[in-house]
Formats: structure tokens, sequence, C-alpha cells
């Protein structure tokens, strides 16, 4: 009798545990939505425009982030705005494209540059948040290559 109580009780606890565990890997979805999408873009929109690159390093996918350490971002992100031919980069956040709420685009009107121009880079869902594939020129230091062989002629 006994053991058909402890069997009973067994069942139950791994029920319960089974219930637990189900709760628990539904949490990596739990930041999946427009709302969370909007909130990670706005974050990185005020970053650029403060010229925050530590903040805008935290905010990159996994993959750009294991090309560079956030001390090299940094140091290339400040380089990149040594430029005297680029005036900041300033944004305003225009619209956000999610497919299926997991990928997609963000679009930004971009201020005190060329009238018209927009800043577009990819969002992406990943580790249970949104990140950005953004920056990818200074994460590979290709933005260094921007101004060899240009010749600049001040009037």
């Amino acid at each position: 009798m006994k053991k058909r109580y402890l069997l009973i009780l067994l069942i139950i606890l791994t029920i319960f545990t089974s219930c637990a565990s189900t709760k628990n890997s539904n949490s990596y979805w739990d930041n999946c939505t427009f709302e969370r999408a909007f909130s990670r873009s706005t974050t990185l929109v005020d970053a650029i425009n403060e010229q925050n690159p530590m903040i805008i390093y935290k905010l990159l996918s996994e993959d750009l982030r294991k090309q560079i350490t956030e001390q090299e971002f940094v140091k290339n992100y400040n380089d990149e705005l040594t430029y005297p031919y680029i005036s900041p980069l300033y944004c305003y956040l225009q619209t956000i494209d999610l497919h299926y709420d997991v990928k997609g685009t963000v679009s930004c009107k971009v201020a005190s540059r060329l009238i018209g121009e927009n800043f577009t880079f990819k969002i992406i869902y990943e580790k249970g948040d949104y990140y950005f594939i953004v920056f990818e020129d200074i994460v590979d230091g290709s933005y260094l290559e921007k101004f060899d062989n240009k010749v600049v002629k001040w009037i």
C-alpha cells in the first residue's frame, strides 16, 4: 500500500516538475513582442544620438559581438567620429518592420547629413531579446577605407 502511495506521489511530482520546466522554456519568447522591439530600437537610436558606443555594443547581435571586444568597438567608433568630413549621426526612429516578431528592419531618418537620408539596419530576436546588425563597418574595421584615395577640396 505504501508503495502505491509513493508511486502516486512520484507521478504527481513529475507532472509538477515538467509543468514548471515548460513554463520556464516559454520565457525565451516572453520579450518577443513589437513593444519590446520598439523599446530596444529606441534605446539604440538614443545611444546613437548620444554617441554612446558602450550601449550600442551591448545591443549588437551575438555574431557581431563575437568579432570584436567592447573596448575595440568603442575605440573604432570614437575613431570613426574623429573624421572631420562627417557630421555626427543623429537619427529619428521612423519604422520598425518585423517578420513574425523574430527579425526585420529598423529605418530612421537622418538629421544633419544629406536631406532625405535614411539609416536602415536589421533587428533580430536571439537569446530572449532583440539585438541589431548595425555598424558592421566599425566591427570589421572597414570604416577606415571610407576615405582612402579621396581628395577633399576645401572651397
